[in-house]
């Protein structure tokens, strides 16, 4: 589940008077921190190296350090894949990151900090590798993050935070395997959850909680937009999100997509050429992509739709498994242009490619 990591690291933050965590007893770090994390998501890197260079003066070793180095190259090469130069340097920041958690885990094993950084280096680093396509990566990490997931259960009415990973898990524990039936033997295996509920809970976190309230609106958009064909209400929760951080290419992208299938076509028009002045081949690539669309459905100009899925498909190549999904939007254009051909085989050509690539509804039923 996609940010799952950022969970970990403000939990940590939100252990206020707790614990022994030493952090949470420099409010002056904290805010260096918080300063530094507002800036990644809104991609100004220089500014969060700065904050950078100041906290590793005052904690040179503590695993925060790492981590939030590994995050802006995250973001900044977002989407960070295998091939890209710095991957090797984020994945080597992520395992300091682990290594740093562990040491203080020797020598405390209640220690909620050194619980917390492990934690949440495993998760980062196994989103990178699910992002990439490379599940068998994830695996040995997926039964800590299950048993921190039931600790978090226990504490959400005593940090509100907790409400995250509640919803995450009471929702997708029983929506996924609704929808990949393959999965439906392994769910008895875990706790059951409730989707009702779960929806309840992230929703109650988007409203009430310090630091996850970000994610919380993200994942609420995700689960509406691709689980709950509900666009319209999808487009609520990332609109937020992209007012507030308009220079991010994947909030600003996916707002875009969501305005689109819910038919507000010129606000989504102005998303999309906002996408044209975000710099980077992500932002190129989704703004040809939902510009497409937009020419396909709104202007009707499906010769011009054509011509920017193609542009779109040729971009998003050096970047692999991790944006199937765009391509499967791309290859549903495709297909829905030979069928205005009438060229049902061509058509149902990109349909099968589109299909081998993504498993939404909203994407796929868009014939």
């Amino acid at each position: 589940m996609k940010k799952l990591w950022v969970l970990v690291f403000f939990l940590l933050l939100s252990f206020r008077g707790m614990t022994q965590i030493r952090l949470l007893e420099r409010p002056d770090l904290l805010e260096n921190i918080k300063s530094a994390l507002y800036y990644t998501y809104s991609t100004d890197f220089d500014k969060a190296r700065n904050i950078l260079v100041d906290l590793r003066k005052e904690v040179p070793e503590h695993p925060v350090v790492f981590f939030i180095e590994a995050l802006i190259i995250y973001w900044e090469y977002y989407p960070l894949t295998p091939d890209q130069p710095l991957s090797d340097k984020f994945i080597s920041l992520l395992e300091k990151t682990t290594d740093l958690g562990k040491k203080i885990l020797v020598n405390d094993p209640e220690n909620l900090e050194g619980l917390f950084f492990d934690l949440f280096g495993r998760a980062l680093f196994s989103e990178y590798w699910s992002d990439n396509g490379r599940p068998a990566k994830v695996f040995p990490y997926l039964n800590l993050l299950y048993r921190e997931t039931l600790k978090g259960m226990e504490k959400q009415d005593l940090f509100k935070e907790f409400y995250f990973t509640s919803g995450l898990y009471n929702y997708y524990i029983e929506a996924y395997p609704e929808k990949h039936p393959t999965y439906k033997p392994i769910k008895f295996l875990f706790q059951a959850g409730d989707k009702e509920k779960g929806l309840k809970q992230l929703a109650y976190c988007s409203e009430n909680a310090i630091y996850m309230k970000n994610e919380a609106r993200f994942f609420l958009s995700h689960i509406y937009n691709n689980y709950e064909s509900n666009p319209i209400k999808a487009s609520e929760y990332a609109g937020g999100l992209y007012r507030e951080f308009p220079r991010n290419p994947l909030f600003a992208g996916k707002y875009a997509e969501m305005l689109i299938f819910s038919n507000k076509w010129p606000l989504a028009e102005i998303i999309v050429n906002n996408l044209s002045k975000i710099p980077g081949d992500f932002a190129q690539m989704q703004f040809h992509l939902y510009n497409g669309l937009l020419e396909e459905k709104y202007s009707k100009n499906y010769e011009l739709a054509f011509e920017k899925y193609k542009t779109a498909l040729q971009i998003s190549e050096i970047y692999g498994e991790v944006t199937s999904n765009y391509n499967a939007l791309a290859w549903m254009g495709l297909g829905r242009y030979y069928k205005y051909k009438k060229d049902p085989g061509t058509a149902a050509k990109y349909f099968r490619l589109a299909s081998n690539a993504c498993s939404y509804d909203y994407i796929l039923n868009d014939k």
